[in-house]
């Protein structure tokens, strides 16, 4: 997530904030003034459970679809490892006809330890 995506989300929301540097993961926490809320912004591979750890919710606006298809497990063990066994992911995917078209972004098709139920289906 960028910083800038980060500000215009606390903006919009009409939430004041505030911003801690992180130097172990490279990045920036930002969290609403009573702290339930944060975000934070640095390169996933760098964070851990000394970070974060039971959280209960995870939005994914494109991390998951981004990632190479050969990166994807360590991305889902990093999650897993901050995550609360019941906890909820938000995801944004694509399903499409590799044979068309290879990326990015890339296809979820399966094969990974969560189940997905679907939401909201937009065929583009």
């Amino acid at each position: 997530m960028s910083e800038v995506a980060i500000q215009e989300f606390f903006t919009e929301n009409n939430m004041e904030y505030k911003k801690d540097e992180i130097e172990a993961i490279h990045g920036s926490l930002y969290k609403n003034m009573d702290e339930r809320l944060r975000l934070y912004c640095c390169d996933l591979y760098d964070f851990s459970s000394e970070f974060e750890s039971g959280l209960q919710a995870v939005w994914d606006r494109g991390s998951i679809i981004a990632v190479n298809k050969e990166d994807r497990r360590k991305y889902i063990e990093v999650l897993r490892s901050v995550c609360a066994e019941n906890a909820r992911y938000l995801v944004e995917i694509f399903h499409y006809d590799k044979t068309k078209y290879n990326g990015p972004p890339h296809c979820l098709d399966g094969g990974y330890c969560f189940s997905i139920q679907i939401i909201v289906k937009v065929i583009i």
